[in-house]
């Protein structure tokens, strides 16, 4: 038995060896070889593996694993040996999946071996060794030569069947820079299977997009992540997981390279399999924004290391900006302690022009702008200015100026109104990308606080002419705020606002209610009570403070009290300014006498009629005469300004721009009493109700010596009125009017008249084309058409109707506009004569006819049916609307209608739609006239109605020839009126009438016998020619 066997075993070792060298030539042939594969391998041989009754062997190629892909051939010795490449895909995934390979996975495997016993290496090898036999041979048999019944029942199942179609389901995973190749080792001994598997690595650069190779500010160019994406269009395997194309294969941070002198991201030599990556950034190095930037990577050959420090990632330093806010120390808000509504330093406090300096503190220089700037080095001046938005004082960069870094910011320059009393730096931080740093770097508000400038008045007061100290009452104003207080001197005629003379908080401006005094006396003041002015430009009071000057910074109006010590002097007026601070100058000082100086008063008027009262119109002028005593003579300038005010608000009547509505003029006196006019110009559309007050003031060498401004006083004062109107038919209210007895309803709209008070509309009617008043005849004269109406409003808006009656013969087509203007007491306050108005026109319509029979168009018409066109021409109608003309026959001589024999009139209708204010349009009608009396006359009555039903316009003239036609009717003789007198018997010879009647008749009667005859033969012949038909047929 068991000879047999090792005769059957031999037998079929020769036979194997002579198909395995057929098998080999054929590979060599038929398996693609690569080009660049090809080359020679050092084959090294080891122990025996038995298995199954039959045995491999541990080979290796260049210290990889080898398979022997020929069971039944001879182990070749070991030596250097030719290989070639092999593209089959089955072949390269089986090598790839085996024992040893890269991509070897127990899990395609049995989960046990053959005997049922765990596995092992060398089962491994074992198992690898058939499968790759059998992809290498394509033949069971031959994966399994040699081996027991047992085994290849069991390998033919498992590992040539699950196991293999895993692997082949699998092949597309075989990663990229993997190479399976055969190993020819001669004649008679096994063709071998191997495998090189080549990867390499790369590495990358980053740099400042601006800096290069340093970063900027605090940022750093170390910790750029880089994503490594697979390219190659196929798997590859990196640390023990697939990859497929497109997905990130390993991720790399940069660090610094003192060798290389750069940031430096990079892998190992052997990272990553040979094929094709492109490299992302993934997250960015602090400081910096994600570049977009991309590179691909070739590794094309073992421990290559890819250098794409060539073209480095460049990104872009985060950049933002800083807000620094301005505030008040006293009031502790952003808000100007004397100021006027954050504008700039005019009459008050501003915290706007205060500038702040902003220093480099980062580790690195930084680009800003066009410059770069090292640490330390200052990099910009910033201002404040009123910021809306933020409802403050503030000064910013732009949200993009600053890179990421640190920086100081600090104070430098304060404005005229302010004191530096916060100058000490303060650290910020540039962290996020557009945004504009509001803290320091502790968080903490970059809020800065001034102290506003404050001084104090000193006054002496006493009487010109005596040189007596008086005790009055001064009121002081801040012009920005609108902020007063009543300063009173002691009975020396001496005060001072310090503290040092009365403490601020001593009975503080216990003397504001004198300015509600009618009558002021000396033993009501207070000359020990502190002042203290404390308002913001927002509203804010700042607490009192003994400590500081009572009067911040600005332009203050001082005007002494009436009372009874200064009663007989002229008050003193004058303005004065706080500049400097207290602790830099002496408080203002002045020496006040009663004197005599100037004056001035004003009337303001319509300059269109000289008058109180103005029209409400697009453009108004009103005219202020103002009169002044005691100017100087001697060629001192005088600047006049006039500023009108609304009387309803006290406010300054503003122009279209938002500014107030003013006039000035300059002058220099050549007398000192005198007179001058101011103009003011304005659109005054808006205004009807309102009064119109002008203040004036008086200026010289920049101070006010005179002022006039009484938003009580009637002679500075304007009022405003305006009419409008509404012209209609009082028929029916339309816009057309026709007939003889006209009459248009004219309703005045008025705005502004006073209650109570008696006025009058007068109106008149002209001619829109011509613009020329509407005259119509009087008699033998001619008089204009008018209308007035006199009433009592009894409120200030309201409307009343003025009737205008006329005669509208000859007037059809025209548009005729009512003018109106109203008086009172004889004098005219307003008027609305606008030709183009629509409002204020109505037009006439006028309609004429002519009516003809409608065969021959003459006035005639004869016996039967009958058909009369009646021509209608009209004029003053509106085009595109629908309008009906309605007729009506009437009977001329009793002046009723025409019935036709059911007893109803004889009407006609026709519906129309013009597309000019004048034409035509027939009205037909339709009747029997074989029953009406020969020489009736016919007269056509014409109606035009609009679309609602309201006649329009009519023509009913009885005695219109035009309109009238007569019935020509000899069947219908006239009744004689008197029996026996039908004819005229005298002279006529009735015989021969009776003759010539009986010689018609007989004719008649001839001419019938003949037609008949006639008749009777055509019959005859034709029933001939119809038998004479049928027989030919």
């Amino acid at each position: 038995m068991k000879a047999k066997t090792a005769e059957r075993i031999v037998s079929s070792k020769i036979i194997r060896v002579a198909i395995s060298l057929a098998l080999a030539l054929s590979v060599c042939v038929v398996t693609p070889v690569n080009a660049f594969a090809a080359g020679s391998v050092n084959v090294t041989i080891g122990d025996d593996i038995p298995y199954a009754g039959y045995s491999t062997t541990h080979m290796y190629a260049d210290g990889e694993v080898a398979y022997c892909a020929d069971p039944s051939a001879a182990t070749p010795s070991p030596g250097t040996y030719s290989k070639s490449s092999v593209s089959d895909p089955d072949l390269i995934a089986t090598m790839w999946f085996s024992y040893g390979a890269p991509g070897f996975d127990a899990s395609m495997f049995p989960d046990s071996w053959y005997d049922g016993s765990g596995w092992s290496a060398e089962k491994y090898i074992v198992a690898s060794h058939v499968l790759l036999s059998y992809a290498y041979q394509d033949s069971k048999a031959d994966a399994v030569f040699g081996t027991s019944g047992d085994f290849e029942d069991w390998a033919r199942g498992e590992l040539l069947g699950t196991t293999w179609k895993s692997i082949k389901a699998s092949k597309g995973k075989v990663s990229t820079g993997f190479e399976a190749f055969c190993i020819h080792t001669g004649p008679g001994t096994q063709v071998l299977m191997s495998f090189t598997w080549d990867k390499g690595g790369l590495k990358v650069a980053k740099v400042d997009s601006q800096a290069g190779a340093e970063p900027q500010g605090d940022a750093t160019l170390s910790g750029a992540k880089y994503d490594i994406v697979n390219s190659s269009g196929k798997y590859t395997f990196v640390d023990g997981r697939y990859y497929a194309s497109g997905e990130v294969v390993k991720t790399i941070t940069g660090h610094w390279d003192g060798g290389a002198g750069a940031y430096i991201a990079k892998t190992t030599s052997n990272a990553l399999p040979c094929g094709t990556y492109t490299v992302v950034e993934s997250e960015a190095p602090e400081g910096y924004l994600v570049s977009d930037w991309s590179v691909k990577a070739e590794i094309n050959s073992d421990g290559q290391i890819v250098d794409l420090t060539g073209s480095p990632c460049d990104d872009d330093v985060i950049r933002g900006g800083v807000q620094v806010t301005k505030s008040d120390v006293e009031l502790q808000a952003s808000e100007a302690l004397g100021g006027s509504s954050h504008d700039s330093l005019t009459t008050g406090s501003s915290l706007s022009g205060i500038e702040f300096t902003i220093a480099n503190a980062s580790e690195h220089k930084v680009l800003v702008g066009d410059k770069w700037f090292e640490p330390g080095d200052v990099i910009e001046t910033i201002a404040t200015a009123w910021n809306d938005e933020e409802g403050a004082y503030t000064a910013q960069t732009a949200a993009d100026e600053l890179p990421y870094g640190t920086y100081t910011i600090q104070e430098t320059k304060t404005n005229d109104s302010y004191l530096l009393t916060d100058g000490r730096p303060r650290t910020f931080q540039v962290r996020a990308e557009g945004v504009l740093v509001a803290g320091d770097r502790y968080e903490r508000p970059l809020e800065f606080f001034d102290q506003v400038v404050r001084n104090d008045l000193e006054i002496v007061k006493m009487a010109e002419d005596t040189n007596a100290s008086l005790q009055v009452a001064f009121k002081v104003t801040n012009v920005s705020t609108g902020e007063s207080h009543v300063l009173v001197t002691d009975k020396n005629g001496n005060v001072s606002t310090a503290s040092s003379w009365n403490k601020h908080s001593d009975n503080t401006n216990g003397n504001d209610g004198l300015l509600s005094s009618e009558n002021i006396k000396a033993s009501d003041m207070d000359s020990k009570a502190g002042i203290w002015f404390s308002l913001g430009e927002d509203g804010s009071s700042a607490a009192v403070d003994d400590g500081l000057s009572a009067l911040p910074y600005g332009k203050y109006l001082l005007e002494e009290l009436r009372s009874d010590s200064n009663e007989g002097y002229d008050l003193v007026t004058k303005t004065f300014e706080i500049e400097r601070d207290s602790t830099a100058a002496k408080p203002v000082w002045m020496s006040l006498d009663d004197k005599e100086g100037p004056k001035i008063q004003t009337e303001e008027t319509d300059k269109a009629d000289g008058d109180h009262v103005a029209q409400a119109a697009e453009q108004v002028t009103l005219v202020d005469t103002v009169w002044y005593e005691n100017l100087k003579t001697d060629g001192t300038q005088y600047t006049l300004t006039g500023t009108l005010m609304v009387k309803s608000t006290g406010e300054p009547l503003l122009d279209a721009d938002g500014n107030p509505v003013t006039a000035t003029t300059t002058f220099k006196a050549r007398a000192a009493s005198g007179e001058v006019e101011l103009e003011f110009t304005f659109d005054g559309s808006l205004l009807a109700g309102e009064d119109i007050v002008a203040f004036e003031s008086m200026v010289s060498d920049g101070v006010e010596v005179a002022v006039h401004a009484d938003i009580s006083d009637e002679d500075q004062t304007v009022h405003f009125v305006d009419i409008h109107t509404t012209a209609t038919d009082q028929g029916d209210g339309d816009k057309l009017v026709t007939g003889t007895e006209i009459v248009i309803s004219d309703e005045v709209s008025y705005e502004g008249l006073t209650p109570g008070t008696e006025y009058t509309l007068e109106a008149t009617l002209v001619d829109a084309e011509t613009g020329e008043p509407v005259m119509v005849k009087d008699g033998l004269v001619e008089k204009q058409v008018t209308g007035s109406a006199t009433f009592t409003p009894d409120e200030a808006d309201g409307t009343h109707v003025v009737e205008i009656a006329f005669d509208g013969t000859g007037l059809g087509g025209k548009s005729l506009v009512v003018y109106e203007k109203l008086f009172s007491a004889d004098v005219q306050l307003a008027s609305h004569e606008d030709p183009s108005d629509e409002g204020q026109t109505v037009t006439v319509v006028e309609i004429g006819t002519i009516l003809v029979d409608a065969i021959d168009g003459d006035h005639v018409i004869v016996s039967g049916k009958v058909k009369l066109t009646d021509t209608i021409e009209y004029k003053g109608l509106v085009p595109g609307e629908t309008y009906t003309a309605h007729g009506t026959l009437m009977v001329k001589s009793t002046g009723l209608a025409l019935e036709d024999a059911d007893g109803k009139p004889v009407t006609a209708t026709a519906e129309f739609t013009p597309d000019k204010p004048s034409g035509t349009v027939d009205v037909t009608f339709e009747f029997d006239a074989s029953k009406i009396e020969e020489g009736v006359e016919l007269v056509a009555f014409e109606e035009c109605l609009d679309v609602n039903g309201n006649v329009i316009a009519v023509h009913q003239d009885i005695e219109d020839d035009g309109q009238t036609v007569v019935v020509d009717n000899p069947d219908t003789p006239k009744v004689p009126d008197e029996p026996g007198k039908g004819y005229d018997k005298t002279g006529f010879d009735t015989t021969m009438l009776f003759a010539a009647v009986v010689i018609l008749i007989a004719a008649g009667a001839a001419c019938g016998i003949y037609a008949i005859r006639k008749r009777k033969q055509a019959s005859i012949e034709s029933d001939e020619d119809a038998d004479s038909e049928t027989d030919e047929s």
